[in-house]
């Protein structure tokens, strides 16, 4: 039985999707290569890619006609300039690289307790900590070996100063790397088991996936590889850590969009046969009539 606060947990998932300017985000959406059903999923477009100026929309102006005996008097001839929405601009780590600029999809997964996050809650804290190590080991890695051997890897003109500059790691060749990543798998295995979390990132089936959780459900050591986390506070999902950046095949994100909007229609019929169903009125035999 789904709690009150997992369904909220879904429902602030897509409100939070469609503020990173996802053009379609739904609830429970249809995984696309398996039948597992996903909390939330999101689609963005790659219209989005090009705007990354920030600058406000310009306000709505007015425009006087020049005045005539038919027109109306002074005042009144001021017709209002439509002018486009404001552009809704994606946060960086959401951004693809210049030369990948594709469409992104996006998953979330949503926990409202943590005996439905861990499988192996007593070896949980063993577990954490030898995936603390690998993730030392494998920042240790990228700094020292993988970005001064592979500098392509470095995505430009995403931030002002260099150093700031992200970094495409998931595309490195390097065997050292490859084998902590492996290690890391093993260990989410044993934490997770035969899950959504192990298997989605296994086989990149999002550009982007992100656990929703509420407050003290997750902490941000307890992520499974390439997972990032947002926390529900207020109502509304605040991003702890950035996911990491996955290359689905364009057949997955495909089927993303497609399941996307057959769970879409989903919702529409559900809410118009709520709409349209009479109401049922109970009579007591005992009342007079």
């Amino acid at each position: 039985m789904e709690t009150p606060l997992h369904q909220e947990l879904k429902r602030a998932s897509r409100r939070w999707l469609r503020g990173l300017g996802c053009c379609a985000a739904a609830c429970e959406v249809r995984c696309p290569l398996s039948r597992w059903r996903l909390d939330a999923a999101g689609y963005l477009d790659r219209v989005n890619w090009h705007e990354s100026d920030p600058t406000p929309a310009p306000q709505i102006q007015t425009q006087t006609q020049p005045q005539t005996p038919e027109q109306p008097p002074p005042g009144e001839g001021h017709q209002p300039i439509a002018q486009p929405p404001p552009r809704v601009i994606c946060p960086p780590w959401c951004r693809r690289p210049e030369k990948a600029r594709e469409p992104t999809t996006l998953f979330v997964e949503c926990k409202a307790s943590r005996s439905d996050y861990l499988r192996d809650t007593q070896r949980a804290s063993e577990l954490i900590a030898r995936r603390a190590s690998l993730y030392a080991q494998l920042a240790e890695i990228d700094e020292h070996f993988v970005k001064p051997a592979e500098p392509h890897l470095q995505q430009t003109g995403t931030y002002l100063f260099s150093e700031m500059e992200r970094w495409d790691l998931e595309a490195s060749n390097s065997p050292a790397r490859a084998a902590v990543l492996r290690e890391l798998r093993k260990v989410d295995q044993s934490l997770h088991g035969q899950t959504k979390f192990y298997f989605l990132a296994r086989y990149r089936l999002a550009t982007h996936l992100i656990i929703a959780a509420a407050p003290g459900v997750v902490s941000s050591t307890e992520l499974p590889v390439g997972w990032g986390l947002a926390i529900l506070r207020s109502g509304e999902l605040q991003l702890e850590v950035e996911p990491t950046t996955l290359q689905p095949t364009l057949t997955t994100r495909q089927r993303t969009i497609r399941n996307i909007a057959s769970a879409l229609c989903t919702e529409l019929e559900r809410a118009d046969k709520l709409r349209n169903t009479p109401p049922t009125i109970t009579v007591d035999p005992a009342s007079p009539a």
